[in-house]
């Protein structure tokens, strides 16, 4: 990548200037677009290579909410008022023989107009064991009345 910038400003030393700045633009804006398909793809590569990967404990890893089929599943369990906040507690349960790990859990909270209200969780990596459920609550910065969904990777939890 270096040698192509090197290059191409070499070559620039003979132009003039809006033609020097037109190949400028073009050479770094091509230079900006590979670096962030490279960067995406590692991305990409890591969270694939995670998932299919077992981990060292055997924990079957899940980043994303498609992969849960078969190994197991989140559910709104209730919502408390907590002072001026909303707790939504879940469970995540694992149905399979060996642990079952929640990896890179975002979560966004809905009112019922689609709304985002501002969230806080306690991790964004939970483990759970084989044949079990854990509870996990996640605080919502708004009254219960205001709580409508919970938007759990993709996919949209109606929160009663």
């Amino acid at each position: 990548m270096s040698r192509l910038i090197l290059g191409t400003l070499l070559a620039l030393a003979g132009c003039t200037g809006e033609r020097a700045k037109e190949a400028t633009s073009a050479v770094i804006g091509k230079a900006v677009e590979v670096s962030k398909g490279t960067a995406s793809g590692i991305v990409e590569g890591m969270k694939e290579g995670r998932a299919e990967a077992p981990s060292v404990d055997g924990a079957r890893v899940i980043s994303r909410w498609d992969q849960l089929e078969g190994a197991g599943s989140i559910t709104v369990l209730k919502k408390l008022a907590a002072g001026d906040h909303t707790a939504v507690e879940l469970a995540l349960e694992n149905t399979g023989d060996v642990p079952l790990r929640f990896s890179g859990l975002s979560f966004l909270a809905l009112d019922d107009e689609g709304f985002t209200l501002e969230v806080s969780a306690p991790s964004t990596e939970q483990t759970v064991p084989p044949k079990a459920r854990s509870r996990l609550t996640v605080q919502v910065t708004a009254a219960p009345a205001k709580v409508a969904k919970l938007r759990v990777w993709t996919h949209e939890l109606t929160v009663p």
